[in-house]
């Protein structure tokens, strides 16, 4: 990397141009147009499964076709209206390049500030082991949505990360007599540990006991709703089984992951003799988390801020850039303002104030873009820094 200033994006054709309030119109209305969407699909994701399961899709083509139409509505062929918004692989050997670079300069200082926020600011512990990234199959990944009181007796499951939740309600009494639930855990190999202190719970003794075991069982003859949380150590296959009324009733009881599938739905192995399901913790995950990264985070995230939105705002705010003192960094105030209508779109999403904080690595994508004049280096390195988070977060409770 050298600190000579890079140059400005290509303008369009003097006969294609617009007037600079017009374009401003369009990124701001397209800008606003995309919040309302993202909210609106992150609030009927709340409750709606299908809808929750498809997040990740649904906002991804948000990000894609919303800035695709208005960029087929510019006079000129598609093919260089996309290639002046960065959507090309010209130069993509040089744009990885950067990326990788970037990636390895801004890692250890990365996990620093990782570790403080989450040790000091949130409280959590810190225990690194190779075996937290081996996780439950990803069709438990996810919180369901939850019946305060359910009318019957049910079992559910899901994961978030290498955390597995149980929830369990003996449902409603059924004339004089109370049904009784219980639930079984079992790992042949290492532990179950249960979490204290994620576990919400109105059973004492769970709160109370967090001794790992090879085997837990928990139970109730109530419908309001019990739930612990746990995880599992060294253990490579996790065993469920449920009893209604002492008889086993695994199939008739247990539902799993957000989508609340059943246990016939081909996750994990279930007998149905025993009644017994078999949940395998793998590495799979892996692959799964770097192709989503890549694809429905970064690549569209990336086409709408830092391809649609930053070369638009390049042709309002001009060839101006500040440099970065003692680094190679010049930035724009296209750069800039892109990046703090990322914050805004990623506070949205939840209304947390602290995901603004994705403002500074969002000034590097920019710069990237900036650079290289693509967005194959952005897309990279915005999937290597969520990559970041996810590997570090297994290391926290």
């Amino acid at each position: 990397m050298t600190s000579e200033q890079p140059q400005p994006p290509p303008q369009e054709d003097a006969s294609t141009e617009v007037s600079p309030r017009r374009r401003a119109a369009e990124v701001a209305a397209v800008f606003v147009v995309s919040l309302v969407l993202t909210r609106l699909f992150s609030d009927l994701a709340q409750i709606s499964t299908l809808i929750a399961e498809q997040l990740f899709a649904l906002v991804s083509a948000v990000f894609i076709l919303l800035p695709y139409a208005v960029l087929t509505r510019r006079p000129g062929h598609i093919d260089d209206t996309l290639d002046r918004h960065a959507l090309t692989w010209d130069g993509w050997p040089r744009a990885l390049g950067y990326a990788a670079l970037l990636t390895l300069l801004t890692a250890a200082p990365f996990f620093a500030g990782y570790h403080a926020w989450r040790t000091a600011v949130l409280g959590h512990e810190f225990t690194f082991d190779v075996d937290h990234y081996w996780h439950l199959p990803s069709t438990l990944e996810g919180r369901p949505h939850l019946e305060e009181r359910p009318d019957d007796p049910e079992i559910l499951i899901w994961s978030e990360g290498r955390v597995l939740h149980t929830r369990w309600s003996a449902g409603r009494h059924r004339g004089d007599r109370a049904h009784n639930l219980t639930l079984e855990l079992r790992v042949d190999d290492g532990l179950i540990h249960p979490l204290t202190g994620v576990a919400w719970s109105d059973d004492p003794e769970v709160r109370r006991d967090s001794t790992p075991k090879p085997a837990i069982t928990l139970r109730s003859n109530s419908n309001a709703p019990r739930a612990a949380s746990f995880v599992l150590e060294d253990a490579t296959r996790l065993q469920v089984r449920a009893l209604l009324n002492e008889q086993p009733a695994t199939a008739r009881l247990l539902r799993l992951g957000p989508s609340l599938a059943p246990v016939d739905d081909g996750v994990g192995d279930f007998d149905a003799a025993t009644q017994t399901l078999d949940l395998d913790r793998s590495l799979w995950w892996l692959p799964l988390i770097i192709l989503m990264q890549l694809l429905l985070i970064a690549l569209p995230e990336e086409f709408f801020y830092r391809g649609y939105t930053q070369t638009s705002l390049d042709g309002l705010t001009g060839e101006r850039r500040w440099a970065i003192p003692g680094t190679p960094l010049h930035l724009s105030p296209a750069i800039v303002l892109t990046s703090l209508m990322f914050g805004v779109g990623h506070v949205i999403i939840n209304f947390n104030p602290s995901r603004m904080a994705v403002f500074f690595p969002s000034l590097l994508f920019g710069w990237l873009r900036d650079r290289t004049g693509t967005i194959v280096s952005c897309v990279v390195y915005h999937a290597a820094c969520n990559l970041m988070v996810e590997l570090a977060a297994q290391h926290y409770i």
